[in-house]
Order: structure tokens, then C-alpha cells, then sequence
């Protein structure tokens, strides 16, 4: 019995062999290929930063025509109420910004039929034109309305470079994160594989880079013991994750510290074009001020349209329990504009931009204003230790600065801070309040300053933007034309 039993197991085990090697005939004669397992490679990391928290997805419904026309409305009826600067846009720009929003309203509503110069000159035919989606969207909306004045009163129609400047500190949903992520893929593939299809879709916009080494202030020793040079990078908000505040505070510690005694610094922001003002003044300006610079400082103006946020901001700093700032502009009594202007004698006020201003109040700088956790948060740490700068401070200008860039340019002048030299700066001047919209079926992002800043006079920064005190000489940068002012002891 034993015997047989062996005997039974031996011959399931040889059927079940032939099986195996059966079916494996059968499979390589049926020339069905068994690819070999390969090891996948590491999914290649977004460049984008880590995204927001998790929001409840919505499903993305194909959009309407009239979706877009509705974000459209949505925008630019906020902008009506509470953007300042329509008329210094006009008068500096020669820009009509209603017209602008008619033309860009109506093109909208007419796609395709609207865009068909564009077409024909990009070589396309009509079964090439894509839907009307977020990304046309968009780019209608750059190169119709926002690239004619951008940059003027903080206005802006963010892309995906920019957005990265607001995702730390601002919540976005899900499909916002989507859209920027969307943007900055089609933009790197079609750039290089479509360049018509993206052209066409972007227009004139030309993508941004943006990398780590773009937020790190880079020194040089240009002439030993005499002459030391700071380039201020592109990006340079202490919010951003690739910007290293802590090391950017300790590289330019270490250099102050090495320069003492220097006959002259030149700090070039010729190149920056996004930086929080604060963040930049508390690292670039305060290390380095003597008690003449703290001694020269003139008082600024800031201006509010009639809208509810003004009259929100009016009552809020009116109250009895009214805030004290924590940013470097200290903020003065809020009072009507008529008011403001006669106590301060603002002569220079331009009186059509009265008509629909409404409140405002006095701005001073004041170092002592930003402590406690705003400075860890920007800079690492406290406020930075002193070391004055006995020498001269050289700012290198360009007409392509905006936001903390020009503040830094008006700081210096109004502190006696800096000699400026190269161009006048382009504008965006503080935005002590910045207006922010999601447009609600595209998921893109807009924003404006709801604050008319002027100078002691009443002359808006915005209109008459801080120029410099010597213009770049003929055939020379602005680098170049301080190295021969240097040298001929200006």
C-alpha cells in the first residue's frame, strides 16, 4: 500500500511538470513576448512646491463661454471699486484701462472669430485653434488687459512663477494647485515641442525661470578695502521655500562685517523683480544705517478709494481698539483725503484722482515697528545686529524693478540711505494692502494694491517713480557708470 501511494504521488508530480513545461511552450510558440521586469525609474519631482493642504476635489466640468465671460465680469468689477490708479495709468501709460476692458471682454465672447489674425499669422488653420479653456483663458487675459499696464499698482495676473510666491502663505484649493501645475507643464512641453501652439495660447508671454540660486545674494570683494558689490537675486521673499532666509541673513552678516571701514558698497538690484519689502530692508538697509540715516526720514501718503474695504479699513483703524503696525511703515491717524491733504500740505495731489479717494493717512518707515515672530519668520532670527556703514552706498537701478525692489529705491532716497544709479524704476510701489482674487471657473489669479501712495508732496509714486541720481552714462551699465563715478571721487 505504501508502495502505490509513492507510486501515485511520483505521477501527479511528473503530470504536473509536463503541465508547466506545456504551457510554457505554449506561450513562447503563440509569439507572445514576456517582457522583462525592469526597474522603474524614480518619478522626476514637480518643480513646484509642496502642494497645499487637501481640499475637496470638484469635478472639472467642461467651461463655458460663459464661465470665462462670468470671471471675466467677476474681476474687473472688484477692480472698478477699488483699484486707485485708472487715472495715473492713463496719464503715465496713455492707457485707457475701461476701453482695454471692453476690447478684452468682447474677444472673449467672440472666440475664435476674434482671434483669427492671430492665426493667420501664426500659420495655423482653423481645425488647429483649441477650445477656449482656463489656459487661452488666461493668455487673453495677459495680453489683452494686463500686460499694457502691468506692474503699475501692484497689478498683476499671476503665472506659475508667481504663484509660488503665494502658495506658502495664502490657501489654495485643489484645482488652483492644478491649473499652475497644468500651466508650467504645457508651457516647458509646447515651448519646446509645439513653440506655434504655445504662442498662440500665451501670446506674448515669455516664461520665467526660476531655480534655487535665483533667492541667494551672491558678494564679491570688487577692490580690496575699498570697493564691496552685493547682487540681490530675482526673487527675494522670505516666504518662498527654495529661499534660504537664514542663510541669506548670515552670508550678508558675515560681509558687513568683513567690509567695515570700505570707502563704498554697491548693491545691485537691477535684476529683482519680485521682494518683500520688509524682508529686503531689514536685511539690506538696517544692518547698515548710522544715526544721520535713522535721523533723514520724510513721511509718505497712502490713499483709499471709497469702496467697502475702505470704509472697513476707516473704521477698523478709527475704533478704539485700532492696531499698531508691525511693518516697517508705521501707520498714521486714518482721516478723510480732503482732511489729509490741507493738514499736510499736499500741493501736488492730483485733484481727478480726489474724486473717488476717500480716506487715507500718513506712512513713516520705522525700523522698530517689525519685531517678534514677523522678523523670525523673514530673516531667521531677530533683528539684525548694527554695522554701520561709514562709506558710500551705491543702489543699482533698473527699469525693470517693481514691488520691493522700488521700495528699497524710495527708502534709500527718502533716508538719505543710497546715491541711485541706472534707471528709473518701473513702479509697484509698497502695497500696504494688496487685493487677491481666485477667479472662481478658470482657478486663475489676479491682484492689485488698493493703496495710492504718494510722496510728501502728494505726487504719486506710481506717476512720477523714484528716479535715479545719475542715469546710466552712454555705452556704459549702471555698474560700469558707478565704478567711473567712483573713480572720478563723486
Amino acid at each position: 500500500m505504501r508502495i502505490l501511494t509513492l507510486i501515485i504521488v511520483a505521477l501527479v508530480m511528473l503530470v504536473t511538470v509536463f503541465a508547466i513545461l506545456y504551457l510554457t511552450v505554449f506561450i513562447r510558440s503563440d509569439n507572445v513576448d514576456i517582457p522583462p521586469v525592469v526597474q522603474q525609474p524614480e518619478a522626476t519631482p514637480t518643480p513646484l512646491p509642496q502642494r497645499p493642504p487637501q481640499q475637496p476635489e470638484s469635478p472639472r466640468l467642461p467651461l463655458t463661454k460663459d464661465d470665462f465671460l462670468a470671471d471675466f465680469d467677476n474681476m474687473f468689477g472688484f477692480m472698478e471699486i477699488n483699484f486707485p490708479y485708472f487715472g495715473v495709468i492713463e496719464r503715465r501709460l496713455g492707457v485707457d484701462i475701461f476701453a482695454l476692458a471692453q476690447n478684452t471682454r468682447a474677444i472673449i465672447e467672440n472666440y475664435p472669430y476674434s482671434v483669427l489674425d492671430i492665426m493667420y499669422e501664426l500659420g495655423m488653420g482653423t481645425a488647429d485653434v483649441p477650445e477656449l479653456d482656463s489656459h487661452v483663458f488666461w493668455g487673453i487675459l495677459w495680453d489683452e488687459f494686463f500686460r499694457h499696464f502691468e506692474g503699475i499698482g501692484h497689478a498683476y495676473i499671476l503665472d506659475y512663477v508667481w504663484y509660488r510666491d503665494y502658495m506658502l502663505s495664502n490657501v489654495f484649493w485643489e484645482e488652483v494647485y492644478r491649473f499652475f501645475l497644468e500651466q508650467e507643464r504645457y508651457l516647458m512641453n509646447h515651448a519646446e515641442f509645439d513653440p506655434v501652439m504655445s504662442e498662440f495660447v500665451y501670446r506674448s508671454y515669455i516664461p520665467r525661470s526660476f531655480d534655487e540660486a535665483d533667492g541667494v545674494v551672491l558678494t564679491e570683494i570688487v577692490e580690496d578695502g575699498t570697493i564691496a558689490y552685493i547682487r540681490v537675486p530675482s526673487h527675494f521673499n522670505p516666504r518662498q521655500d527654495v529661499h534660504d532666509s537664514r542663510r541669506n541673513r548670515n552670508i550678508l552678516l558675515d560681509f558687513y562685517s568683513e567690509i567695515q571701514g570700505y570707502d563704498n558698497l554697491i548693491i545691485d538690484v537691477r535684476d529683482t523683480v519680485t521682494a518683500h519689502s520688509d524682508y529686503m530692508a531689514m536685511l539690506l538697509i538696517y544692518p547698515l544705517l548710522t544715526d544721520d540715516h535713522h535721523n533723514q526720514i520724510e513721511p509718505l501718503y497712502a490713499f483709499y478709494r471709497g469702496d467697502e474695504f475702505g470704509e472697513m479699513l476707516y473704521e477698523y483703524f478709527t475704533g478704539e481698539n485700532a492696531p499698531v503696525s508691525t511693518r516697517l511703515f508705521e501707520l498714521g491717524k486714518f482721516q478723510t483725503a480732503e482732511d489729509l491733504i490741507a493738514a499736510n500740505n499736499l500741493h501736488l495731489f492730483n485733484e481727478a484722482d480726489l474724486a473717488y479717494l476717500r480716506y487715507g493717512h500718513e506712512v513713516s518707515i520705522s525700523f522698530d515697528n517689525l519685531t517678534g515672530q514677523s522678523l523670525s519668520d523673514m530673516i531667521g532670527g531677530a533683528r539684525p545686529p548694527s554695522y554701520p556703514f561709514e562709506g558710500q552706498v551705491w543702489l543699482l537701478t533698473s527699469g525693470a524693478n517693481t514691488s520691493g525692489a522700488v521700495t528699497l529705491a524710495m527708502m534709500s532716497r527718502t533716508t538719505g540711505f543710497a546715491t541711485l544709479v541706472g534707471e528709473t524704476a518701473h513702479g509697484s510701489y509698497l502695497g500696504l494692502w494688496l487685493y487677491h482674487i481666485e477667479l472662481p471657473h478658470s482657478w486663475g489669479n489676479v491682484t492689485w494694491a488698493m493703496d495710492y501712495l504718494t510722496d510728501q508732496y502728494g505726487r504719486a509714486f506710481e506717476e512720477f517713480p523714484i528716479e535715479p541720481d545719475y542715469y546710466n552714462r552712454p555705452g556704459m551699465d549702471a555698474l560700469e557708470t558707478t565704478l567711473a563715478l567712483i573713480a572720478e571721487g563723486r
